[in-house]
């Protein structure tokens, strides 16, 4: 039951930066880089593609791989493109 309302919070949370985006589109909402920690945001995202994509995510990052400022939405947007390319 927790995976489920989980799996229902991180739809709702990607639902609202999926607006963000395209108010960022439209040139309505300004973009914000903020320091990433790529890997967090991966294996964060697997869940998700796994679940609505069927496709196997390893998860394997150096120990030592620096945090990167980017705008988290559309690395985010990135990877789930790649994702949908491939299906």
């Amino acid at each position: 039951m927790q995976r489920l309302v989980d799996n229902a919070m991180q739809g709702a949370l990607r639902g609202a930066s999926l607006t963000q985006r395209m108010l960022a589109f439209a040139r309505k909402q300004d973009l914000k880089p903020s320091v990433v920690d790529v890997a967090v945001l991966v294996r964060g995202m697997a869940s998700l593609l796994k679940f609505e994509a069927g496709i196997r995510i390893d998860t394997l990052f150096p120990l030592d791989l620096p945090k990167v400022k980017i705008g988290a939405n559309q690395l985010e947007l990135a990877i789930l493109n790649l994702a949908v390319k491939r299906t």
